[in-house]
């Protein structure tokens, strides 16, 4: 009896104290906590995480007065959904405590936080904040303007859900501090207002009641190198058309197609089915009021002086321009010249013997690629001699998927082996890209190394492209350290190659048999998987006395991920060894979806030992 009296005290003192303890929490003005009851705890715990965003969204809704607008909700109603958007990180960050003195039945579940860490949280998303805006304004500078508009909006999205949204501010230059909620709506329109739409060519197929209409766009003065827009064409609008290096082509058909007409337009900014490439973004674009610009919808009209080619089209004449004194003109213009005309008009049973075997496989695969269709404009190529081997590029074509929503504009580079035949097709990076890598010093590589980075480069974008497992298997040396997200995966290191990363990568084991797995399965998952680079930055290792002729690089570039079913952006880095042409190798691989808490990617110096 004595024993069970003294159990009973304890478990009464122990219940005062839980008790007096989430009382206390309740009363401090150091944390901010919500209450929930109810049979489960589950069904308490959510009721308190609710009840603590409504605490919060009571603490902070003086700081949304000034971007509220009034609608069939109230300001209240405002300020919960935009704190709402933090509930996933507040529900990592958030404690529990269940209250021992609930009534029979009832679980009582108080959730709490510390102003801290709620400032903690509130820090975060600012620094988000800036990095979108940053990252605007070096895309505007490169003619980037799709990704500008992009990150502009989702800066502004998310700045609207910060309780600084109404005195964050960012230096745009030395002299030019502005506050981010007027700054970023008038960077926008700027740049819906900067840009121009000049009308170049149409066709129009007279059997098919079929009108092309091709666009150059430009941003003060200068070709875009990426935007999306769509437009009216009669009676919907059309899906999104990405323009690349300036190039815009519309389509329409029947009687809309029978006479040239004005043009309406839309200017693509909220990028809403790529809110997957940041989970924060995509819960404010869900949950909470997207703003619109009426000044993203743009008329271009008919320009009359434009030169129209009615019923059939001829194949455009190619013309190549060498870049030194060692290119055979008349060995590849014929043989170019006939590859267009069978791709203009679909019919490519003459052109094998144009092409060693391999690359007649790669050339099949990409007009396979999306629908492929040229694009009937003033074809003008580049050729580049490269050891043993001529490559003409960009032949820019289009590529669509009639199941999705989606059409490219890829250009083609063509590779002619010493015997004069296109040993292999494959997609090009961007211009500005090249010009990235070409602008190195003597130094940094020869010419000869510098376009064996840009074609290695575009061997890599091509295989993604087309699904070529076989490629990607043999590339990826046995025993790459491969990271995937924010984890780390370790294949047997290499002697002298890996530096001790620290304890901020957490390390599991994926050799490089499940990664090829894993790829195999996405690929048969999707109609189309596109990837499109942006800025690049390119380093070589250098060597020391025992080594001086080494040939790893490595490249961090901003890749945007296209499928079917996904889409994402993140930071790839690569580490390869170019020594052996014939077989280069991926010694590193990393994927991360954001760049670290020091603002970095991954880089050469967390792997190598000098």
């Amino acid at each position: 009896m004595k024993i069970f009296y003294i159990f009973t005290f304890f478990f009464l003192l122990f219940s005062l104290l839980i008790a007096f303890d989430i009382t206390e929490i309740r009363q401090s003005e150091n944390y901010i906590s919500g209450y929930g009851e109810a049979e489960t705890f589950e069904e308490a715990d959510q009721k308190a995480l609710l009840n603590l965003i409504s605490q919060i969204s009571t603490n902070v809704k003086a700081d949304f007065t000034d971007i509220y607008v009034e609608t069939d909700g109230s300001l209240e109603e405002f300020s919960r959904r935009q704190v709402n958007t933090y509930s996933n990180i507040m529900l990592q960050n958030a404690k529990s405590k269940v209250d021992e003195t609930s009534k029979a039945g009832k679980i009582i579940v108080l959730r709490y936080i510390q102003k801290e860490d709620l400032e903690m949280i509130f820090q975060e998303r600012k620094k988000k904040i800036l990095d979108y805006t940053s990252n605007a304004i070096k895309a505007e500078d490169d003619l980037r303007i799709g990704d500008a508009l992009r990150y502009y909006y989702a800066a502004f999205m998310l700045l609207r859900s910060h309780p600084e949204n109404n005195s964050l501010s960012y230096c745009f230059d030395k002299h030019n501090q502005q506050t981010l909620i007027t700054a970023l709506p008038d960077r926008m329109g700027s740049i819906f207002s900067t840009l121009k739409f000049k009308r170049e060519k149409e066709y129009y197929y007279e059997d098919e009641r079929r009108r092309l209409i091709y666009l150059t766009l430009f941003y003060k003065s200068k070709k875009v190198q990426n935007l999306d827009f769509s437009y009216y064409t009669g009676d919907t609008w059309s899906r999104n058309i990405t323009v690349k290096d300036g190039i815009g082509v519309m389509e329409f058909f029947d009687d809309y197609a029978t006479e040239s007409k004005d043009l309406d337009l839309k200017i693509e900014y909220q990028y809403y089915n790529q809110r997957n490439f940041d989970a924060e973004l995509r819960t404010v674009m869900e949950d909470t009021y997207r703003p619109v610009f009426p000044t993203s919808r743009i008329k271009v009209y008919t320009d009359n002086q434009i030169e129209r080619t009615y019923n059939n089209i001829t194949t455009p004449e190619i013309d190549i321009q060498p870049t030194d004194e060692s290119y055979a003109e008349s060995k590849y213009d014929d043989i170019l010249q006939d590859v267009i005309r069978a791709i203009s008009q679909k019919d490519y049973d003459d052109l094998a013997d144009k092409f060693t075997v391999k690359g007649y496989d790669n050339f099949q695969k990409i007009i396979a690629y999306g629908n492929a269709s040229l694009i009937n404009e003033e074809v003008r190529l580049y050729s580049t001699n490269f050891r043993d081997k001529t490559i003409i590029r960009p032949l820019p074509m289009l590529f669509s998927f009639p199941d999705n929503d989606r059409q490219f504009i890829e250009k083609l580079a063509f590779i002619f082996d010493k015997e004069g035949k296109i040993d292999a097709v494959t997609f090009t990076l961007s211009e500005n890209a090249i010009n990235d890598i070409l602008d190195h010093s003597e130094r940094w590589g020869t010419l000869e190394n510098k376009y064996q980075i840009i074609q290695f480069m575009e061997y890599y974008k091509t295989a993604y492209c087309l699904k070529d497992i076989d490629f990607i298997e043999k590339v990826f040396a046995d025993n790459a350290l491969i990271i995937v997200g924010v984890v780390l995966k370790e294949d047997r290191p290499i002697e002298n190659m890996y530096k001790n990363l620290g304890d901020r990568i957490e390390y599991i084991r994926l050799d490089k048999r499940n990664y090829i797995e894993r790829l195999k399965t996405v690929f048969s998952s999707n109609q189309y998987v596109n990837i499109h680079f942006e800025d690049n930055e390119v380093k070589k290792l250098l060597g020391n006395d025992e080594n001086k002729d080494t040939k790893i690089y490595s490249i961090q570039i901003a890749q945007n991920y296209y499928s079917s079913n996904y889409a994402d952006k993140g930071y790839l880095y690569l580490m390869m060894d170019l020594s052996d042409d014939e077989n280069p190798r991926i010694y590193v691989r990393t994927w991360q979806p954001e760049k670290r808490s020091d603002d970095e990617v991954f880089k050469i110096q967390d792997f190598i030992n000098y």
